[in-house]
């Protein structure tokens, strides 16, 4: 059974970034013109950027999009994890999963929030190591703290 969560990058901190880069354009128009054209283009597209993670029976796959296209794609089967770190960082889950090879994934804000309570059963089932940090209990939520 394939189980799908996603979430969208945050627009603040890009708003602001797309703020301070117009700002830029006018105030320093005369040197290296093309440079703060070029941190808008970037600036906007990460205003657009999705993530999607899917568990299936063997594997856990994770994907970056932008615009609906993938830019991205990771898939690790349970014996190439290593280890899953388990982290409650201001009331709000992570999971960092670490493969033997290659960069480690950051799981966090995903909906449904019961992402990180399916991927606890996901590593016990298979035997992965888990560390659990700053007092994260699996199936903790908000309204039971």
């Amino acid at each position: 059974m394939e189980k799908k969560y996603q979430t969208k990058e945050g627009k603040t901190i890009w708003v602001i970034l797309i703020f301070l880069t117009v700002i830029n354009l006018f105030m320093f128009n005369e040197r290296v013109l093309f440079l703060p054209y070029i941190a808008f283009v970037i600036f906007v597209c990460a205003m657009f950027l999705s993530y999607e993670f899917k568990i299936n029976e063997k594997t856990l796959s994770y994907q970056i999009n932008l615009f609906g296209l993938a830019l991205i794609k990771k898939e690790a089967s349970a014996s190439e994890i290593k280890e899953m770190y388990f982290v409650r960082l201001r009331d709000v889950p992570t999971v960092l999963i670490k493969p033997h090879k290659g960069m480690r994934w950051k799981l966090t804000k995903f909906t449904p929030s019961t992402y990180d309570q399916d991927l606890y059963d996901f590593a016990t089932e298979h035997h992965i190591k888990c560390t659990k940090l700053n007092g994260y209990e699996p199936g903790m939520t908000e309204q039971s703290r």
